[in-house]
């Protein structure tokens, strides 16, 4: 039986409308289509990027208009995302980092926890743009295309 080529845009996540899951036999075989309003495209977004931005979002929104940090890193959400496996979480941070722009969320204490202690140099200071970079850098380096397009 020959098989047949489909074409496949990556796009980001938030060009994305209309997702549909379909799911032939084991967890493993999910593949997660969609339909890319900016592009006007199909694209395969993976699982575990809706799951990761599924509790992003929720954890946002619980904790956007909180003044203490020991609340946002209290949040259940939070946590979650945490005890992710590190080898498929710390790309999914990476890429939400490249997405929030100059604006990080409070993503760099779990990246150190969740590399072992990895940490951006001192020099930076407490330079949120500098120090969210930092880890960008750091993540292309390690991950590459598995990140999307820069």
């Amino acid at each position: 039986m020959e098989q047949q080529s489909t074409q496949i845009a990556r796009v980001p996540l938030t060009h994305i409308s209309n997702v549909a899951i379909v799911q032939s036999g084991s967890e493993a075989e999910t593949i997660v289509y969609a339909n890319s309003a900016w592009y006007g495209e199909q694209a395969v977004v993976e699982k575990d990027w809706i799951e990761f931005s599924a509790l992003v979002s929720a954890w946002k929104r619980e904790t956007r208009l909180s003044s203490s940090l020991r609340n946002v890193f209290a949040s259940a959400y939070y946590k979650s995302i945490t005890t992710m496996d590190p080898d498929k979480v710390v790309p999914l941070i990476i890429r939400q980092l490249i997405l929030e722009g100059s604006s990080p969320y409070h993503w760099f204490s779990a990246l150190v926890a969740l590399t072992n202690g990895n940490s951006p140099p001192p020099a930076l200071g407490g330079n949120v743009r500098d120090i969210s970079r930092w880890w960008i850098e750091w993540g292309r380096a390690r991950y590459g295309r598995q990140l999307g397009p820069e």
